[in-house]
């Protein structure tokens, strides 16, 4: 897992240990949780799944499939490239 934490971080520019650089004008480095790549990720993959059980004539296998890999993809962006933490 760390290879991989490495691997994304290196591809992305970051050096490692740069993750936790506080942003730049928010200087407590923190945000409200409304304001996470990774929780709105899974709300949306959480609402998908939900339509998939309850009307799964609406999607198709493959669409669903699909949907579902784009959204885990940028909640581990989200969380691989997060540097701030998260408040109520």
């Amino acid at each position: 897992m760390n290879f991989i934490r490495k691997w994304i971080l290196k591809s992305m520019g970051k050096e490692i240990g740069s993750e936790l650089k506080l942003k730049e004008g928010n200087m407590d480095g923190t945000k409200k949780w409304w304001q996470s790549k990774t929780i709105w990720a899974q709300i949306v993959t959480l609402v998908i799944s939900i339509i998939q059980v309850v009307k799964p004539e609406w999607l198709t296998t493959e669409i669903y499939l699909s949907i579902i890999a784009i959204l885990q993809g940028i909640g581990i962006y989200g969380r691989v490239s997060a540097d701030t933490t998260l408040t109520k």
